[in-house]
Order: C-alpha cells, then sequence, then structure tokens
C-alpha cells in the first residue's frame, strides 16, 4: 500500500478500505489482495463538496460498512483531514493536531 494511504477497516478475507489524500480530495479505495493497485470506491473534496461514487466501484461484498464509512465522512463539518477513523468504534474522531 502506498504511503500516505490509512486503511479504515481490513475485512475477513484480507481486502482493506483504505483512505487517500492527493492534495485537497479524499480517495477512498478497495486493496484487494493480488493486485498491483486499488480499486476507486469514490472521492470527495476534502473541504466541503461533494460525495462522487466511482462507477466502477467492486463493494457489493461489503456495500453496507463501506456505504456507512464513507457517507460518514462525507457528513463531517469542517476540514476533513482533521479526522480518524475509530476502528474500535466504527466513528470519525476529531484528530487534535
Amino acid at each position: 500500500m502506498a504511503k500516505d494511504t490509512h486503511t479504515l477497516r481490513t475485512f475477513f478475507d484480507g481486502y482493506a478500505l483504505t483512505l487517500r489524500f492527493a492534495g485537497d480530495t479524499a480517495h477512498f479505495e478497495l486493496w484487494i489482495p493480488g493486485e498491483a493497485d486499488p480499486e476507486p470506491i469514490a472521492t470527495i473534496p476534502a473541504l466541503g463538496g461533494e460525495l462522487e461514487w466511482a462507477p466502477t466501484a467492486a463493494v457489493e461484498d461489503y456495500a453496507g460498512i463501506i456505504r456507512y464509512i464513507v457517507e460518514k465522512f462525507a457528513a463531517l463539518p469542517g476540514d476533513r483531514r482533521r479526522y480518524s477513523w475509530n476502528k474500535k468504534w466504527n466513528v470519525w474522531d476529531r484528530r487534535f493536531c
């Protein structure tokens, strides 16, 4: 996985939902075991803006949890880069920088 990628959720079969920031855009990706590149899921600007789902997003097996995590991220106020995913409680927490 890329250095700037944060794993949000790892599934039982090795798939992983990740978040990567490229400039002012958040990219959600699904890492598939054995694949060199991640599968795009969705993008959203870090500061406001609309969530865009990738038309080819392969999320059928994990649609519920992926949709929950991504939509909760889209609903965060302010600069979304100030939040991190709390894996234990399945919520976004504000980071204190």
